[in-house]
This record gives C-alpha cells, structure tokens and sequence, in this order.
C-alpha cells in the first residue's frame, strides 16, 4: 500500500495508517480543517471521492443556496416588489413578515424590504448600519418609500412610537399575557422564576423582567 502520511487531499491531511479496515482493507486516519477525524480508505483518496469529512458537502449546498437566491442586484429587488400607491407610500409586493413587513432573499439572507431600500438610497452599507433601525414616518411597515425612511436607535424608534400613539403598554398590550393583578402578586413572590412562569404560562425572562422592573414600569411612575 502507497504510504499516504502526511499527504493532504481536499480537506483532508493524512495522520497515519489505521488498523481498522475499510470494505476490507485498511485505511488512514485523516484530519479534516474543520478539526474533525476520520478514517477514509485509500482509493478514496487518491481519487477524489473524498475530500472532507462531509462538511464540504455542507458549504457548497449553503453556496448553491446563494447562487439560487441571489438577486441580480439591489435596484432590482426593490422596484420589482413595490409599486406608488395614494398616500406616495411605496407598497411591498413581495413576500411580507408577521409584522407586515416586505422581506427579500439576498445572497441566501432575508433582508427587510425597508431597511434595503434605505440602505441603497442614501449609500450606505448594511453592516454599517448594524445596532440601527430604519423607521417609518408613515406608519407602513410595508413602506419603502426612502422619503418616509428616516434612520434612528431602537430608542428613537420606540419614542416615535409613543409620540403617535402606537405603543401599548400593559394590558393595553395584545400581546401581554399579564394583567396588573398578576403583576403585583409575582413582583410578592418568593419562589423560583421558573415555578412562578409555569404557574402564569409565562417564560422565565418575562417573571424576570418583571421583578428587576425592566417591564411594566408604568404600575411605578
């Protein structure tokens, strides 16, 4: 048998030979670059059959998967999903998230309509926009007008909520599972976060957030 130690095929480097037998003969125990060990037989090898320990196969579907959903560019994706409706919003008429929001497939990721197109009309990168919120001054998440763009923190966004009346908190929430009752008698409670979400059919971050004050915080104004 050809030594093969030390040699290096795809990417798999050759430690040594094995005792252990592959379809009969024995094989070489090999490192692939991800770290992983593997036993891989000769011909294998040589050939070209085998060039990783199976994590190959797994980058080239995820790079396939981004040739697939790759749009031939950002120009493209916005104005072939969005049409001027009355008010000059700019409606999305793509696919659109829970909360209504337009939503595209670039190079494999799912990217906000909006946030694309703000990006792309004021010349500015997406991951230079990282740990900001693009928000809307028409209250049309499905908007992508760069007019009623307008970029901002998490903060200035949540505060443009409140100035027009859209942020609930409280019970006035649809989504609080809480009522204020519930709320003062969790804040009394001295179990375990864990039993007393169960207790509410809560998570153990909501019973936390409650008891360091981070939610609710309106009961205490």
């Amino acid at each position: 048998m050809r030594d093969l130690t030390g040699m290096v095929f795809g990417k798999l480097t050759v430690l040594r030979r094995s005792t252990e037998k592959i379809y009969g003969r024995r094989g070489w125990i090999c490192k692939c670059a991800c770290g992983a060990i593997i036993l891989a037989e000769s011909s294998g090898l040589t050939r070209g059959n085998k060039k990783s320990c199976g994590c190959y196969r797994g980058e080239y579907a995820r790079q396939r998967r981004k040739e697939i959903t790759h749009t031939t560019s950002v120009k493209e994706a916005i104005y072939s999903r969005s049409i001027p409706i009355d008010n000059d919003c700019w409606e999305w008429t793509g696919r659109k998230d829970k909360d209504g929001y337009g939503v595209v497939m670039l190079d494999g990721k799912n990217i906000r309509g909006h946030r694309l197109s703000y990006a792309y009309h004021n010349n500015i990168k997406l991951e230079d926009m990282k740990g900001l919120v693009v928000c809307h001054k028409c209250d049309n998440p499905s908007c992508v007008n760069p007019d009623h763009l307008f970029l901002g923190t998490v903060k200035d966004n949540a505060a443009d909520a409140r100035d027009k009346g859209r942020a609930f908190v409280g019970v006035l929430n649809g989504r609080a599972k809480l009522t204020k009752k519930d709320v003062l008698a969790i804040l009394k409670d001295d179990r375990i976060h864990r039993e007393i979400a169960k207790d509410y059919g809560v998570t153990r971050a909501t019973i936390s957030n409650v008891k360091r004050g981070s939610t609710w915080k309106h009961l205490f104004n």
